[in-house]
């Protein structure tokens, strides 16, 4: 992923024709380590796509708890508990 990062040709920013960035792919595989590499980069987590869903509702379909907690309420997390209200 760092070299992918460092690669001018490469979009991070980009989003598929759903609106889903790096962020819902990450939070669909459900790697905390993935997404913690993510947020420490720079990237949003709290992103959401085109029909609203975000890392925490990927995370979820695919039943992936150790990363929904570190969403929702580990300290070291980005606290995306409104994800849940929205």
């Amino acid at each position: 992923m760092e070299r992918m990062l460092a690669e001018s040709s490469v979009d991070v920013a980009a989003l598929n024709q759903f609106g889903c960035a790096a962020v819902q792919w990450a939070a669909a595989a459900g790697s905390v380590r993935t997404c913690r590499w993510l947020l420490a980069k720079g990237f949003d987590l709290g992103h959401l796509n085109d029909t609203r869903h975000g890392a925490v509702v990927k995370a979820a379909w695919k039943g992936h708890l150790p990363l929904l907690r570190w969403l929702l309420v580990d300290a070291d997390g980005p606290g995306l508990g409104w994800q849940v209200r929205n």
